[in-house]
C-alpha cells in the first residue's frame, strides 16, 4: 500500500519576505502591509470587525426582528463592491439570513425596502460610493478593535 504525502509548496513571496526579514502577513506570510497582514488578510479582518459591530448595534433583524445572534448577518445597503463605503457602519444593517438572502437575490424590492425604512440613506450612499476617499484599512481595523 502506498501512502500519499501532500506537499505544499512555500509561496515564493513568503520565501523572498522571510530572506529578505521582512514582515508578513500573520495569515499567509505574504509580505505585511497594514499592520500584521498583507491587503487581502487586512480587508477580512475589517470585514469582521465592523461586522460585529454592526450586528451588536442592531442587536437583532432589521426586517423581521429576530433577536437570535447566531442568525444576524452583516448586509450592506448597496454592496460590498463599494470599497469607499464598505467599512461604513451607517451603509451596513444586522439582517436575518432568511431576510438578507431574499433582500439580496430581489435588488428592487431590497432598495424599496432600504428607502422605505431608512429614507435618504440609499441616495446618501449613493452620492459617497464615488466621493468619499479610498478607506484607511489600519485606522478601520483601530477602530474597531473592541468590537471583535
Amino acid at each position: 500500500m502506498s501512502t500519499l504525502i501532500r506537499r505544499t509548496p512555500l509561496r515564493t513571496a513568503a520565501r523572498a519576505s522571510k530572506l529578505a526579514n521582512e514582515e508578513t502577513c500573520s495569515r499567509c506570510h505574504r509580505p505585511a502591509t497594514i499592520l500584521q497582514w498583507c491587503k487581502a488578510h487586512a480587508e477580512l479582518e475589517a470585514d469582521r470587525r465592523v461586522a460585529t459591530y454592526v450586528k451588536r448595534r442592531d442587536g437583532a433583524c432589521v426586517a423581521c426582528g429576530d433577536r437570535k445572534p447566531w442568525a444576524l448577518e452583516w448586509a450592506h445597503v448597496l454592496g460590498r463592491r463599494y470599497k469607499r463605503i464598505r467599512w461604513l457602519p451607517a451603509a451596513a444593517v444586522a439582517l436575518c439570513s432568511a431576510d438578507h438572502r431574499y433582500l439580496d437575490t430581489h435588488p428592487a424590492e431590497k432598495r424599496a425596502f432600504f428607502r422605505e425604512r431608512f429614507p435618504g440613506l440609499v441616495e446618501e450612499l449613493e452620492r459617497l460610493k464615488d466621493a468619499l476617499p479610498p478607506p484607511d484599512l489600519e485606522a478601520i481595523i483601530t477602530l474597531y478593535r473592541g468590537a471583535a
